[in-house]
């Protein structure tokens, strides 16, 4: 898969409660040339590939700036709707701002970027290299939108008069402060670059209120775990840190946001408070605290239902960095969700399935052990197929997620039996006669009945340990899982579980007597391709 689809998967997230679509944020707004992620490996995966994307499209239109694709690829990020393939244009056109003067000329001159939090700093890094490049008009119409200020006040207004009363300033001396300020941090990228006249209003800033700590392309990074917030929920995330888990998760149930007030601030910046944003910092505090939310997790069958799979994602990844909490009441909030799949966004029970693989691959004494019976029956809910006639009949979730939901949960679910099978061999739990009922009957009917690409991909792929866990069950059912029919279905899905199964097993000695008429048909396959 190439760099730019994975990232593309990873950042598209869904959409909010309104419909509108989210995109995950990335490498906390950092300009990209300050980006250390690929020096060391290290952050969430979202952060290493947008770094090394970042690399190798820059190397790669390097290489050879003036070729006609160098400048589609360009193109085609600058207009991408995913904010983080807007910023690596804008960064690829900061480092060949004389080779590409056309699209450079056609960024600055759309005013909207200018106030875009989104790809503020490596926008403004792209007028603070490219400015000079631009023809004199260009660069008069530059500085006459930064000269006129932000487009969008209201925020300014509204702060100054929630500031006014514990100031001497009036609301109108505090609004006049800000967007002096605001046209300051972005001026100053111009200074000794402009008209003598233009020179002369950026100096009066500059004597007003000194020289900016910081200009427009260099972020603010605040002094909070988890790096720069750019939505939250109802409070801040250090104050949320001083909450318990019930009262946080609460919210869940009983916080809307404001509609009159839809964000606040951070240091002069903008801050989007959202169901999202709370969602995010829920994750973060479910990673910093996984025993105290994993107590309280009910709460949730009462809050929006999208809550749920950063809950448990969070969960999932706290067992990643050795977190220890009590499975009682989340095995008892994933059989909630299992038992009514309608109620909830078909991830949920894709974040149960991963989550229960992180448990079962974890160390901890007394999981799966001490619930066998409980793990047996999640799993197979998992591998059952949902009858939902549309995806629009149950909630959607804000994380987005790949493919098509339905068929994600089984591949999941496939994936997470296969974890719980290698366990049992483990523990010797795993009776000589195969395996018991009724999570056997479920593996039996996916093999069977189940047409998704994914799903018999994944079969395919854990092939040796299913005939080793159960080989009656996959002997008797070798024509189900490799179907040799003429018809374009079943060509279909042999080709899916062949693929499978050639890329995840070692050729299989004491079952090739019986693959071998299957081994037969995938040559004549190939050959008729």
């Amino acid at each position: 898969m190439r760099l730019d689809e994975a990232l593309r998967r990873i950042l598209d997230a869904g959409t909010d409660p309104e419909g509108e679509p989210i995109y995950e944020s990335v490498a906390s707004r950092t300009p990209i040339p300050d980006l250390d992620y690929g020096e060391n490996n290290s952050g969430e995966r979202k952060h290493i590939l947008f770094t090394y994307l970042s690399l190798a499209a820059n190397q790669w239109v390097s290489a050879d700036p003036n070729e006609d694709s160098r400048g589609d690829l360009i193109t085609s990020y600058l207009e991408d709707p995913i904010p983080a393939f807007r910023r690596i244009g804008l960064f690829l056109l900061s480092q060949h701002p004389d080779t590409y003067q056309d699209l450079v000329a056609d960024e600055l001159g759309e005013e909207t970027n200018y106030d875009d939090d989104n790809i503020q700093y490596d926008f403004y890094r792209l007028v603070e290299t490219a400015f000079s490049s631009l023809d004199d008009d260009q660069q008069n119409q530059v500085y006459k939108v930064l000269r006129e200020g932000p487009q969008d006040r209201q925020w300014i207004e509204d702060r100054a008069a929630h500031e006014a009363p514990d100031r001497e300033q009036s609301e109108d001396e505090i609004v006049q402060e800000r967007v002096e300020r605001w046209r300051l941090k972005r001026l100053y990228l111009l200074d000794g670059e402009v008209s003598a006249d233009q020179q002369e209003y950026i100096d009066f800033l500059v004597e007003k209120y000194g020289v900016p700590e910081r200009t427009a392309s260099e972020p603010y990074t605040p002094s909070v775990r988890g790096g720069y917030v750019d939505e939250r929920g109802p409070e801040d995330l250090e104050t949320l840190r001083t909450w318990s888990a019930e009262t946080v998760l609460q919210m869940c149930v009983d916080w809307k946001p404001p509609e009159d007030q839809s964000w606040s601030f951070d240091d002069d910046e903008r801050v989007e408070i959202s169901h999202w944003g709370f969602a995010k910092q829920l994750s973060q505090l479910v990673k910093e605290q996984p025993a105290s939310y994993a107590e309280r997790i009910s709460i949730l069958e009462d809050a929006k239902p999208q809550y749920a799979d950063v809950v448990l994602d969070g969960l999932a990844e706290a067992l990643q960095n050795d977190g220890r909490f009590s499975w009682q009441p989340v095995l008892s909030f994933c059989e909630t969700v299992t038992d009514e799949p309608s109620q909830w966004p078909s991830r949920c029970r894709t974040s149960i399935a991963q989550l229960l693989r992180e448990g079962i691959q974890s160390d901890q004494t007394d999981f799966p052990r001490k619930y066998l019976v409980r793990v047996e029956g999640l799993l197979v809910h998992l591998l059952t197929e949902v009858g939902l006639e549309t995806i629009e009949e149950q909630p959607q979730s804000w994380k987005g997620g790949v493919g098509d939901p339905e068929e994600e949960v089984r591949r999941n679910g496939v994936g997470t039996v296969v974890s719980y099978i290698w366990w049992k061999d483990q523990n010797n739990c795993l009776g000589d006669d195969g395996l018991d009922e009724p999570l056997r009957g479920a593996i039996q009917t996916r093999i069977i009945e189940d047409s998704a690409v994914p799903v018999r991909t994944a079969l395919g792929r854990h092939f040796q340990t299913f005939w080793a866990a159960d080989k009656d069950l996959i002997q008797s059912h070798l024509d189900d899982l490799f179907p040799r029919g003429d018809e374009n279905e079943a060509k279909q899905l042999f080709s899916a579980v062949w693929n499978g199964y050639t890329r995840g097993n070692p050729l299989l000695q004491p079952a090739f007597s019986e693959l071998r008429p299957f081994y037969r048909h995938a040559i004549r396959f190939a050959g008729r391709r």
